[in-house]
């Protein structure tokens, strides 16, 4: 039991380490906000929503490479499978957003209700 109650305490003094480091990573890139990126970064925020832009990319594919369905049904199950697992590892770890726990930070965009990812 002591030994579970040690290995316990180291966990919890590295998930402290990663979570300060990922804080002190966070408040670094936020400081290089330019308003002329604002609309670009929103931009790739819609984009990369569920895999958008991947899931156009194969449908352009399939139709440019003659209608093969492997050219949409692999990426488009890749897409969804990704999707899933982020969902599934942010329902796990319930990690509040960086904005939510740092209001320093705004964010540019309107945010989900979701957990963000670990």
């Amino acid at each position: 039991m002591a030994n579970y109650s040690r290995r316990n305490g180291l966990l919890g003094q590295l998930a402290r380490r990663i979570h300060a480091a990922d804080v002190k990573a966070f408040r670094a890139v936020s400081r290089f906000r330019r308003d002329s990126f604002t609309p670009a970064m929103r931009l790739f925020t819609v984009v990369g929503t569920a895999g958008a832009f991947w899931g156009f990319t194969a449908a352009v594919a399939f139709v440019l490479g003659g209608f093969q369905w492997a050219q949409l049904l692999v990426p488009w199950a890749a897409i969804a499978g990704s999707w899933i697992l982020a969902e599934a590892s942010k329902y796990a770890f319930n990690r509040a957003r960086p904005h939510a726990s740092d209001l320093q930070i705004a964010p540019l965009v309107k945010t989900p209700s979701s957990s963000s990812f670990p």
